[in-house]
């Protein structure tokens, strides 16, 4: 297994965070926040990276909370996206980053986005997740990674209501795909 491999792993388990940034926008028919860690911050094309990913995610929130305001004033409360980038692992060659949004988008309910970024500090660029690993050992950590972190989150999810959760939402999002995990 190689280092940015094992960067992944223990990614998925070991939380860390300090804010360096942390920025909130609100205006009246939106609030952005965003928070991202010192040592992403160190960095300037990760913290572009991040930067341009919270302006891409908040561009919707804001074009959508507008116009939803204009068009049905008597049904709107506010959007928000509150995203927190946290460190889970750094070493000399490798930063993993896991990234987490609350979004409210005046539906039914709030929904939560996930994003992660492996940081190869040596090339100085974000690494996919096929890259990882081995073209034989692909398919199979996907699928290990996925198993995995369904089970994280139905367990999360569980302990935060007090009841256990509905593994249908944790399938829909999660799945052994470079685009679902990367």
């Amino acid at each position: 297994m190689t280092r940015l491999a094992l960067a992944v792993l223990l990614a998925l388990t070991v939380p860390a965070f300090a804010a360096a940034y942390d920025k909130t926008e609100t205006t009246s028919a939106y609030t952005l926040r965003l928070r991202v860690p010192t040592e992403a911050m160190a960095i300037a094309p990760l913290k572009t990276e991040i930067f341009a990913r919270f302006a891409r995610d908040s561009a919707e929130i804001k074009t959508d909370s507008v116009s939803d305001q204009k068009d049905m004033p008597e049904h709107f409360h506010p959007y928000d996206l509150d995203t927190l980038w946290r460190v889970t692992f750094n070493s000399p060659d490798v930063l993993s980053l896991s990234g987490y949004s609350f979004v409210d988008q005046n539906g039914a309910h709030p929904n939560a986005g996930y994003d992660s970024i492996v940081w190869d500090k040596s090339a100085n660029r974000a690494v996919p997740i096929n890259e990882l690993f081995a073209k034989d050992q692909l398919e199979p950590a996907l699928r290990a990674i996925a198993t995995y972190a369904k089970a994280e989150l139905i367990k999360f999810v569980s302990e935060q209501e007090g009841a256990p959760a509905d593994s249908s939402m944790a399938d829909e999002g999660i799945a052994p795909d470079p685009k679902k995990l990367g």
